[in-house]
């Protein structure tokens, strides 16, 4: 994953990124169309919802830090603490 990230963080340079990170997401086998389910089938993907919610909650608090989101304008005030 850390060659993924590093890929994204040098592809975005023209935007000056201030982190990098991806979240496990989900897969339903049930959601998907015929060709989706045919090529995760045979590989054996686990299925589930794997969302860490604490987790990304986490990476946007650290991440309104890092943008100096979360200290002294009023609306951007009342976006931290809805995330704190």
């Amino acid at each position: 994953m850390k060659g993924f990230t590093d890929q994204l963080v040098t592809a975005s340079s023209a935007a000056l990124p201030v982190a990098a990170t991806m979240f496990a997401g989900s897969l339903d086998a049930i959601k998907m169309n015929f060709d989706e389910r045919n090529l995760t089938l045979p590989v054996k993907f686990p299925t589930g919802d794997f969302c860490d919610l604490d987790t990304i909650a986490a990476c946007v608090r650290a991440l309104a830090g890092k943008m100096g989101l979360c200290g002294g304008m009023a609306k951007t005030d009342r976006i931290c603490r809805r995330i704190n």
